[in-house]
């Protein structure tokens, strides 16, 4: 059992890492970064651009994403959502500074049923932004059509 547990963990582990610094496509699961304590990294210090394909499964699915730049330098990024044809998604956009305290709130632009929303700004170093993908209103989402999610570090 514990031999089990070990292999377990370490694959977990490995999965983790490959989806954060190797992987150009993350496929989310439901109930994964459902909540603003616990998101999907899409960047920490070191990787690259991300991509993420998973549906709105409700009404009330959040998916909380983070770009942790807790221990890089200020670069500028964007992010973009597609969401499925018909389909109206919003972005919230939560600045954190590097003590930890909220410093904004915003929402992205919206676009309309199946259009592309988007942002770029930058980070600062030692900061966080999480960004929230949810339904629009009581109709938009299908757990079988899955929306992507873009983001793209400038250089």
């Amino acid at each position: 059992m514990k031999i089990f547990k070990k292999v377990s963990t370490m694959v977990m582990a490995l999965t983790m890492c490959l989806m954060i610094f190797g992987g150009d496509v993350v496929f989310a699961k439901t109930n994964w970064g459902d909540k603003f304590e616990d998101p999907v990294t899409i960047y920490r210090h070191g990787g690259g651009s991300a991509n993420v394909m998973v549906p709105i499964d409700n009404v009330n699915d959040n998916d909380w994403y983070l770009i942790d730049n807790s221990s890089g330098s200020t670069f500028s990024f964007g992010v973009f959502l597609t969401p499925p044809p018909g389909i109206n998604y919003d972005m919230q956009i939560v600045r954190v500074d590097e003590n930890g305290a909220i410093t904004r709130s915003t929402y992205v632009d919206d676009n309309g049923p199946g259009n592309l929303d988007g942002f770029g700004t930058g980070i600062e170093a030692g900061c966080k932004i999480y960004v929230r993908v949810m339904s629009h209103g009581r109709n938009d989402y299908d757990r079988n059509r899955p929306y992507e999610l873009k983001f793209i570090k400038y250089d």
